[in-house]
C-alpha cells in the first residue's frame, strides 16, 4: 500500500520537518527545579498499576504521516484498520496467528500485513506488503493521574509510504504531571536533538484522549534532508496517546499557511523507575520490526534509488564464543525470509546497547548496529564503520540510540539510526554527499 505518486513531493517536504516534534518536545531545558521521575512519597515513580489485559482492544497511533485507529478481536481473530485522513485504504478481515505475529493473509502472493501485539498494551502494525506504512500504536481507555513527574522518552520515526530520506538517530524525552483527575497535564523539556522550542507547556485530557495545542516557532530542522523546509513554521498541533503501561506515540502536524502541511511522529516509552539490567535485556528473545525510509535518486525529482522497506524480524542473544560461558553482549537475528514469518529469521544483524546513561535510566546513546555491506556503502559513507565478519566479507558498524523498558517483566527496544550500508556504492549529491538511510527498529520480548 502506497500514497499516490503525485503525493511524493509533497512528502518529500513534509519530511524535511521530520525532526518538529522533536523539536516540540525537547525543547531547551528543564524547568520550575523540581526532582525528576520521583512521586510524593519520594520514591522512584512509574506509570499508575494497569488494567488487566482483554481480548477486544481499540488502537492508535501514528506512521509520522497520519493518525491511524487499529481494531483488535483475538476472540474472533479479526482486524479492522484506518488512516485518520483516508490518504491510505482502510482494510478488515480475520487473521491468524503465525510465529507470535498476527498475520493478514496474503493477496496475489504478497502479504496484507502483519501485526505484532501486546494485548491491551502495544501494537505495531505494516498495514500492507514490504515498504507500506508502520505504524505504532497504543490503547488509551482513560485520562491517567500521574501527580509526580514521570519522564517519556522516545526515538523519532520516519514515514514510510512517501518513503524519502529522513534524520534517523533522533531521542529525545520530556517530563509530565498531571492534576490529580488527570485532566490537566504540564509538561517540560528536558533533552533531546537540538531544537528552538517551548521549555515547558500544558496540556488536557478529555474522555480517553491526551492533546495539546503549542503555538511556537522553528528554526533547526533536519539538515541531512535533500530539501529545505521554510522557516519559521507557526501552529504546531500535537496529539499524544500514552497505554497503560507507559508506551506512548506523539504526532504533530505543523500548519504552514500557503504550503503544504508537514507532519512528523514518535514512539517511545515511560522511563523505568530504576536503572536497568542490560545483561538481562540482552538475554531475551525478541520479534518486532525495522523500517528504513529508503534513498531518494540523485536527480532530485522524488523518485528512488533505493525503495523503503519495513519487515518483520526476530533476535536472539548473540552466541558466546566456543568455550565461553559469557552472557551475551548483544543481540543477533535479522528479517524473515521472503517477508515469510513462517521462515527461519536471517542471522545477519547485530545489535548491540552500550553502556545505560548514567542519569536517564533506560536511555543507551551509544547503541552500534552491525550488518552486511555487499556494496561496501561504508567506505564512502562511514569509514570507521568498515569491517569484515569471520568469513572475509564486508560489514558496517555504524552508531545508533536505543531507548529500552521492561514493562511487567518483558522488555521492549526501540532503536534508531542511520543505515550506513544503504544507497549506492559512490558518494552523490544527496544528504551532503553520503547516501544513507534512516532506521527504526521496534522489538518485544517473547
Amino acid at each position: 500500500m502506497c500514497r499516490a505518486a503525485t503525493k511524493s513531493m509533497k512528502r518529500a517536504l513534509q519530511q524535511a520537518l521530520a525532526a518538529s516534534t522533536v523539536a516540540i518536545l525537547a525543547g531547551c531545558g528543564s524547568g520550575g527545579g523540581k526532582p525528576v521521575v520521583v512521586n510524593p512519597a519520594g520514591g522512584l515513580s512509574s506509570m499508575p498499576v494497569a488494567p488487566p489485559a482483554t481480548t477486544a482492544n481499540a488502537y492508535t497511533g501514528t506512521d509520522s504521516l497520519d493518525t491511524w485507529t487499529l481494531h483488535l478481536d483475538d476472540t474472533a481473530k479479526t482486524y479492522s484498520y484506518s488512516e485518520a485522513t483516508g490518504a491510505a485504504p482502510s482494510a478488515s478481515g480475520t487473521f491468524t496467528a503465525s510465529n507470535g505475529f498476527l498475520s493478514l493473509g496474503t493477496a496475489n502472493g504478497v502479504s496484507l500485513g502483519y501485526i505484532l501485539e501486546v494485548p491491551s498494551r502495544l501494537a505495531i502494525l505494516r498495514a500492507g506488503g514490504p515498504g507500506s506504512p508502520l505504524v505504532v500504536a497504543v490503547p488509551e481507555t482513560t485520562c491517567y493521574s500521574i501527580p509526580y513527574l514521570l519522564r517519556f522518552q522516545y526515538i523519532g520515526m520516519d514515514e514510510v509510504a512517501g518513503g524519502i530520506f529522513g534524520g534517523g538517530n533522533t531521542y529525545g524525552s520530556i517530563v509530565a504531571d498531571s492534576s490529580a483527575k488527570g485532566d490537566t497535564w504540564q509538561y517540560e523539556s528536558l533533552t533531546g536533538t537540538s531544537a528552538v522550542g517551548p521549555a515547558s507547556f500544558a496540556g488536557s485530557c478529555s474522555g480517553n484522549a491526551l492533546s495539546l495545542s503549542i503555538n511556537t516557532l522553528f528554526s533547526t530542522v533536519n539538515s541531512g534532508s535533500l530539501f529545505s523546509a521554510p522557516s519559521p513554521v507557526p501552529a504546531a498541533q500535537t496529539s499524544l496517546a500514552i497505554g497503560p503501561t507507559g508506551f506512548w506515540v506523539a504526532y504533530q502536524s505543523e500548519a504552514n499557511p500557503g504550503s503544504a502541511a508537514f507532519t512528523s511522529g514518535t514512539a517511545g516509552m515511560a522511563e523505568p523507575a530504576g536503572p536497568l539490567s542490560t545483561s538481562s535485556a540482552l538475554a531475551g528473545n525478541y520479534l518486532g520490526f525495522v523500517y528504513e525510509s529508503g534513498t531518494l535518486s540523485a536527480s532530485g525529482d522524488g523518485s528512488f534509488a533505493i525503495a523503503p522497506v519495513s519487515s518483520p524480524l526476530a533476535f536472539t542473544p548473540t552466541p558466546a564464543a566456543a568455550g565461553s560461558n559469557a552472557a551475551a553482549t548483544s543481540l543477533t537475528g535479522g528479517v524473515y525470509p521472503n517477508d515469510d514469518v513462517t521462515q527461519v529469521a536471517a542471522v545477519d544483524t547485530i545489535l548491540t546497547l552500550g553502556s545505560q546513561s548514567s542519569t536517564i535510566n533506560g536511555y543507551y546513546p551509544s547503541a552500534s548496529v552491525t550488518r552486511p555491506d555487499p556494496n561496501q556503502n561504508c567506505y564512502y559513507n562511514h569509514p570507521g564503520g568498515v569491517g569484515t565478519d569471520a568469513a572475509g566479507f564486508p560489514i558496517c558498524t555504524f552508531p545508533a540510540t536505543a531507548v529500552v523498558s521492561s514493562p511487567e517483566g518483558k522488555y521492549a527496544i526501540f532503536l534508531t539510526a542511520r543505515d550506513y550500508t544503504a544507497g549506492n556504492a559512490s558518494p552523490n549529491a544527496q544528504n551532503g554527499g553520503v547516501s544513507t538511510a534512516a532506521m527504526q527498529i521496534y522489538l518485544y520480548q517473547q
